[in-house]
């Protein structure tokens, strides 16, 4: 029986040997498949996934749980669940008890967490006892050899890649006692710990660069060969993403052109979430991905989990408009009258049908799930539709479909890989973080302690994928790597630190040329948009200057053809519903009074404002006007000082028109003071207030407070016109108003022509929040 890493490594092997004629196959199984069939737990059955997190969660009520910083609800502990799983798994696989690690955290750093984590396993495994199941971290404290299964071979080849946990050594000293046992292993330099480990168990020296095979029965080494040298390979930096799928195209394309034959070649993808590129510009389809793709991309996925977010918060505009939109509103129905029901499983299983589409994977992997998860309804009793539908998507996200379409060029993980060959080698996001990728086990464990516990640590496990990576390039003909390289991302330490990579550089545009057609997509034609409009016929605001400023197009789309942004119906809390807030309790607290003499009164005729105006029903927008409740103080402080001073309240939100150089002009003023005889105006500002230090003409769009002293002249004599700091509770006056007030007489002057060139703006700063940008062709 011959054992290998992956199923991939398998089917490579068979190839191997059906190449050479008409020749009986051996058996061939991965490692995980032959440890699963060597032992044996008597009287118990396996915990399937969600069982065991269900358990793991009724396990976790305790008081000193909470010490952890992990929450409980139902829906984030089934995410970080994994964490303790990974803990202790990775503690039974290398023969380590809890108790042990009290000894090895000098400081008693962890000795509380340690606490915890021992009374959780404890109370877990004392739940699987109760239903006579066993979890795979079980294994190594409660396994029987399987004899029936040992008994059937006749002797056993190991292909060992990387690295055996403690626990898998001790099972195949096991095993070679009973059936010749044989290893192939290589060693690299990124394996010494497991070289190590092979010489604790009698195999003497084993050198860095040479492959071996070794006999665990005797402890002998039967053959020692010197490793090939990687060739070197070609790393080249982009600065952006996508360009690497250009870059793996036409790497592909140099490949084959040299006489490598397409199934040889391999796309290795350190984040496997960069198949969705290499997939969208796969038109010919000569890419097989091996890791399939993911379930929740289907349509079924989709309206499950829309189905699951509009029982939770059927009040949500968005989710109802995606209901509708999706044509689901009899089956949300039905899904909402049972929401809060402790269904069985015929109900749950007729109700979520419903949703579930016709296409044949798609519901052949659904069906299969469907009829797994009818087992766990036993420990589900007191769950909700609502509940057991998350538990079932969290398995539904975990399934993949496979890709049976696709073509002879392989696009794999790095941990699919293992044990793997090919003649040309290609991978995108080689970049420091991404390569060695960082591991999520230190969480309640740092390196010192694990080093101390001869646990592998963080280090271990960068190693572990070093080593990984260097036989793909060692194995390969031709290899080239690629990386994002700008202020952000930087290329892999792996690049130095392996020492035969040759750096180099392509032209963006070459690349982009195996992405796009030169032909199409076609650009949009800028056509001119000129027309007579006469300004003196409309009111003009300050906002609709400042946009006539900034992009006469938007203008013209929006004033003119009257074009609104379409923008998807949400109770989501904007900005700007919190400024109008604002502005209208103090335009309620003023209507009252027009002048306060306490920081208390005013305060509190605020607050009580803000309430009336908050919806209660949203907590999101309470808390930010509760918020704003405490950060008014200082503007309170400096209204009473002004008081005090002889500063009235005079109007407030005032809505104006005034005849300026022929044109009519309009507004609405948030406040305007008097004082003896004098008037002063008012703009409110709940956000930043960016006022320039320097004049500069050809910058100047905003005439806001020019239009408000123009407007409001009416009263009389304007002393002054401001900006109001809601935050700090200080005016702030513009340094340059009488440049601008010439400016803005300028500016109408040069608006009285009759032709108008509606054109668009060359700053595209302007481009990026316009909503018109798709219309002008500036997306």
């Amino acid at each position: 029986m011959l054992i290998f890493p992956t199923v991939r490594a398998i089917r490579q092997e068979r190839a191997r040997l059906q190449a050479k004629g008409n020749v009986f196959l051996p058996k061939m199984v991965t490692i995980d498949e032959f440890i699963k069939r060597s032992v044996i737990v008597p009287g118990k059955k396996a915990v399937d996934e969600d069982t065991r997190v269900i358990l793991l969660g009724r396990a976790a009520d305790f008081d000193d749980f909470k010490k952890l910083k992990i929450e409980r609800d139902f829906f984030k502990f089934l995410k970080n669940s994994d964490f303790f799983f990974r803990f202790f798994e990775e503690l039974s696989v290398e023969k380590v008890d809890i108790s042990s690690l009290y000894i090895t955290d000098i400081y008693a750093e962890y000795s509380e967490h340690l606490d915890i984590l021992q009374e959780l396993k404890r109370r877990y495994e004392k739940l699987l006892e109760e239903y006579s199941f066993f979890d795979r971290f079980q294994i190594p404290s409660l396994y029987r050899l399987n004899r029936n299964f040992i008994g059937q071979i006749e002797y056993v080849k190991l292909y060992l890649e990387g690295f055996a946990t403690n626990f898998e050594l001790e099972l195949f000293d096991s095993i070679s006692k009973e059936r010749d046992f044989f290893i192939n292993y290589t060693a690299n330099g990124f394996n010494e710990k497991m070289s190590q480990k092979l010489e604790k168990l009698g195999f003497g020296t084993l050198e860095v660069g040479f492959s071996y095979s070794l006999d665990l029965t005797n402890k002998e080494i039967l053959e020692k060969k010197a490793l090939n040298l990687p060739k070197p390979a070609e790393a080249v930096s982009f600065k952006n993403r996508i360009s690497q799928t250009g870059f793996v195209k036409k790497k592909i394309y140099d490949f084959v052109k040299s006489g490598i034959k397409p199934e040889d070649i391999a796309v290795i993808l350190p984040d496997e979430n960069f198949k969705e590129y290499l997939y969208l510009f796969d038109l010919p389809r000569n890419l097989n991905f091996a890791m399939g793709f993911d379930y929740s991309s289907t349509s079924t996925y989709k309206k499950l989990t829309l189905l699951l977010e509009y029982i939770n918060d059927r009040e949500s505009i968005k989710n109802q408009t995606e209901i509708e939109k999706e044509s689901l509103s009899e089956i949300a129905e039905n899904f909402l009258q049972i929401s809060s029901k402790r269904t069985g499983f015929d109900e749950f299983r007729k109700v979520v049908e419903a949703a579930v589409e016709s296409e044949a994977e798609e519901r052949e992997i659904f069906e299969d799930e469907i009829e797994k998860f009818k087992i766990l309804f036993g420990v589900m009793k007191e769950y909700t539709f609502a509940k057991k539908l998350r538990i079932f998507l969290n398995r539904l996200q975990k399934r993949s479909i496979d890709d049976v379409q696709g073509g002879k060029i392989t696009v794999m993980g790095l941990l699919e890989s293992r044990g793997c060959s090919f003649e040309g080698v290609i991978i995108p996001d080689f970049n420091e973080g991404i390569v060695p990728k960082p591991s999520e086990k230190d969480i309640f464990l740092d390196s010192k302690v694990r080093r101390s516990a001869n646990l592998p640590t963080r280090n271990d496990r960068e190693n572990l994928q070093k080593y990984y990576y260097y036989e793909l390039f060692r194995k390969a003909k031709k290899c080239a790597v690629c990386y994002v390289k700008n202020d952000i991302d930087s290329p892999s330490r792996l690049i130095e630190e392996f020492g035969f990579f040759e750096k180099k550089s392509y032209a963006e545009k070459e690349i982009a040329g195996t992405l796009f057609s030169v032909n199409t997509p076609k650009k949009r034609t800028n056509k001119e948009i000129k027309l007579y409009y006469d300004f003196k016929k409309e009111k003009i605001s300050a906002t609709k200057l400042k946009d006539l400023l900034e992009c006469k197009r938007r203008f013209y789309y929006k004033y003119i053809k009257n074009l609104k942004s379409a923008e998807m119906p949400t109770k989501a809390v904007a900005e700007n519903e919190v400024g109008n807030i604002l502005h209208e309790a103090l335009k309620n607290v003023y209507r009252k009074k027009d002048a306060y003499f306490s920081v208390a009164e005013l305060k509190k005729e605020f607050e009580t404002e803000m309430k009336k105006l908050t919806d209660k029903s949203n907590m999101y927008m309470r808390f930010l006007t509760d918020i704003w409740t405490k950060k008014i103080e200082p503007f309170c402080e400096n209204e009473i000082k002004r008081f005090e001073a002889g500063y009235r309240v005079f109007k407030t939100e005032q809505y104006l028109t005034a005849s300026f150089e022929g044109f009519v002009l309009e507004g609405k003023i948030d406040r305007i003071d008097s004082k003896s005889g004098r008037f002063y105006v008012i703009d409110y500002k709940s956000g930043n207030i960016k006022l320039p230090a320097k004049y500069e003409e050809e910058k100047v769009v905003d005439f806001q407070l020019e239009f408000y002293y123009l407007l409001s002249l009416g009263y009389g004599e304007i002393e002054k016109v401001c900006y109001y700091d809601l935050k700090d509770g200080k005016l702030k006056e513009e340094k340059f108003f009488g440049e601008k007030m010439g400016l803005l007489k300028e500016t109408l002057k040069s608006l009285e022509k009759g032709e108008v060139d509606f054109s668009m703006t060359q700053d595209f700063k302007n481009c990026r929040y316009c909503p018109y940008k798709i219309v002008c062709g500036r997306d």
